[in-house]
């Protein structure tokens, strides 16, 4: 039985009220997590099976957090129910993943197949210029960034974003709306507003799906209601409208979102919709002490719409706040570093223990320029999403392409990457034919109506091209979980010397990207796309690109690095040798490139971290003589094979305690 005793009065009131609708006003800083973890697990306790469970959260990382702490607090017994026919284990997800698990199951019936691709902004992008490109007169200039966003406004604010922004730009937008969903349509492709948009529709218009999905969610919980959006608060509110078990936990006072759409009313109005409702209001903060919470609530009493709460701590009085001002930009960021120096020779101060907050990029540089300057070594959290980057789009447009042809976005991104005779002119004439006979690009390729239409040596590279495909789909539906590209396909992917090979260099951060095909395939490729709407790429993304401004500002190369992190551990190291040669010995000439590697745990974590700092200064290429990427390593492994790589390339130092130790220089 889960023990209770370690709550507040408060956070106890919330965790026990399990029926009926709940409103946990929860402060900053007053365990809002513990609480909706604690909840289900008291749940479970309650004897209510796991798998009607339901968690809403607004981050993939967020949703790991909560399940891990569940898991933690449920012995595995509690999570294995007798004849009974729903999951074990309750569903802890993102609004949009839990949409994506709805329409898998579905989405048929809105007349898609259950394949469908989910498009990221950039694929959204092509669209719209696509669509603009056919219907824009000549020489007229528009944005399509603007339309898009407009678009976005459209499905996830209803009726009011029709009112807001620039009239011309929202009049386009009106006329490409219908030109948009029909183009994304025809692919089997849908984007992240729409997997809301979707399910709203398959719950008005087939109610027996929505009838299943209320059987199966019986007790749903919302975290950071106040930033639900209209097209959210509606889902929300078509699953819990029978059993009414509904649970949810926001803070009006931290409403910064409504710029997207976000509706800090869906949270005050809720006695509107539910009469009935308990409000609970957590106001004890475990962070700051009450200097700092008597200067937020002093604060943020002005605003004019909130229900009220004044946050207390135990934490003592504290020091005062300072608020120091100054001219110039690099005089306030070298006061600001040499405060830093003074509480670590003063105070003992860990450098790991300071953070410097600050809001646009263009504001990092005085600071980045002080701590250079100062020679104090700093990690920069932010930088180019993972999932923007070139190569892997690419990557991720070729498993899109695979699992369905019909996608035109990702088929005419990699139809010439790498180049294999299908130039633009080629895909352009192919464009227009599938407009012409309203098919799609890979249809079109199939057509030899079409395809006598070109020369000999481009039509065989369109045959080519359609033969690969259907041969490399075929081979993943025999095997989904270990696909890979030999050099017998005949497909180069990465040359040196070549300006159209992938640059498949350590530093993209390949090595800590979540981009495994089983994984990818296993749900059509949804979840993991989904990562991309976090900031920054997620936890691995920003350590990577961390590692790349320390070696930028540092200019360092290495006999041996280890990652300035805590509780950090390698693998051993002497077995890989004999691995490689066993896995590798048919391929002549041949290094193997590994494209990606879930970890699973800080101890892998960790041995992630430690290959790649070391191959990132020194630049060293996994590819060399004739080429092939294999994705049928195990993920554990695949650390291994570039550890020992870099191995070769360096002088290396085995570390003998599990410390962390500072980059030296050679």
């Amino acid at each position: 039985m889960v023990n209770l005793n370690s709550l507040n009065p408060q956070q106890r009131l919330a965790t026990e009220t399990i029926r009926g609708p709940v409103l946990i006003l929860a402060g900053a800083g007053t365990g809002k997590t513990r609480v909706i973890t604690f909840r289900i697990a008291h749940m479970v306790d309650r004897g209510i099976a796991p798998g009607h469970i339901l968690g809403v959260t607004f981050t993939n990382k967020a949703a790991r957090e909560m399940q891990g702490r569940v898991n933690k607090l449920l012995p595995n017994s509690k999570l294995k129910i007798k004849n009974s026919k729903t999951e074990n284990r309750p569903t802890i997800c993102t609004f949009h993943s839990l949409c994506v698990r709805i329409l898998r199951q579905h989405i048929e019936k809105l007349g898609y197949k259950k394949n469908f691709v989910i498009y990221d902004e950039s694929e959204q992008l092509s669209a719209v210029k696509k669509i603009l490109s056919s219907i824009s007169a000549k020489g007229e200039k528009t944005d399509p960034g603007a339309v898009l966003a407009m678009l976005s406004k459209f499905k996830n604010g209803g009726e009011n974003a029709k009112i807001f922004g620039d009239e011309s730009v929202r009049a386009l937008a009106q006329h490409v709306a219908k030109r948009y969903e029909s183009a994304l349509h025809a692919c089997n492709a849908v984007d992240f507003d729409d997997l809301i948009l979707l399910t709203l529709r398959l719950f008005n218009e087939h109610p027996d799906a929505l009838a299943a999905c209320r059987a199966k969610y019986r007790y749903v919980m919302v975290d950071e209601y106040q930033d639900t959006n209209a097209a959210q608060f509606q889902l929300v509110h078509a699953l819990t409208l029978e059993h009414r078990n509904l649970c949810v936990v926001g803070d009006d006072d931290q409403s910064i979102y409504g710029w997207r759409g976000a509706e800090v009313a869906n949270l005050l109005n809720m006695e509107k919709y539910f009469p009935e409702i308990k409000v609970v209001k957590l106001e004890q903060n475990y962070r700051s002490t009450t200097t700092i919470l008597n200067a937020a609530n002093a604060i943020i009493k002005n605003n004019v719409r909130r229900r009220g709460k004044s946050l207390w701590s135990q934490k003592g009085t504290g020091t005062k706040i300072q608020l120091l001002t100054y001219d110039h930009d690099e005089t306030e960021a070298r006061e600001v570093v040499a405060q830093i120096e003074f509480k670590r020779l003063a105070h003992h101060t860990r450098w790991e223990e300071c953070a410097i907050l600050f809001r646009t990029n263009q504001q990092s540089r005085p600071l980045e320029t002080a701590l250079r300057a100062a020679n104090v070594r700093y990690h920069l959290i932010g930088g180019q999403s993972f999932f923007d980057r070139r190569e892997i789009k690419d990557f991720i447009a070729y498993l899109k392409t695979f699992l369905n042809p019909n996608d035109d976005i990702s088929l005419l991104r990699i139809a010439n990457v790498p180049a294999r005779g299908l130039s633009d002119v080629t895909m352009e004439r192919l464009l227009g034919a599938s407009h012409e006979r309203k098919c799609s690009v890979f249809t079109a390729m199939k057509n030899p109506l079409v395809t006598t239409t070109f020369q000999t040596n481009t039509r065989k590279s369109i045959e080519a091209f359609v033969e690969f495909v259907e041969r490399t789909q075929a081979q993943l539906n025999h095997d989904p979980l270990t696909p890979s590209l030999s050099p017998s396909d005949g497909e180069r992917v990465a040359k040196p010397g070549e300006g159209n090979s992938w640059p498949l260099e350590p530093k993209i951060a390949l090595l800590r990207a979540s981009v495994v095909i089983g994984s990818l395939l296993a749900d059509g490729i949804g979840d993991a796309i989904l990562v991309r709407g976090e900031a920054g790429g997620g936890q691995s993304l920003r350590l990577a690109y961390n590692i790349l401004q320390a070696a930028g500002c540092r200019s360092f190369k290495t006999d041996y690095v280890a990652c300035p992190s805590c509780g950090r551990t390698l693998f051993n190291l002497q077995t890989v040798t004999a691995r490689i040669k066993t896995r590798t010995e048919h391929l002549k000439g041949v290094k193997i490139a590994i494209m990606g590697c879930i970890v699973n745990g800080p101890g892998e974590m960790a041995d992630a971290d430690f290959g790649y700092v070391g191959g990132a200064p020194n630049k060293i290429n996994l590819y060399v003589g004739k080429q092939a990427i294999k994705f049928n390593i195990p993920e554990a492994e695949a650390v291994e094979c570039l550890v020992d790589l870099i191995k070769e390339h360096n002088k290396w130092v085995e570390p003998e305690h599990r410390q962390e130790k500072v980059t030296q220089s050679a």
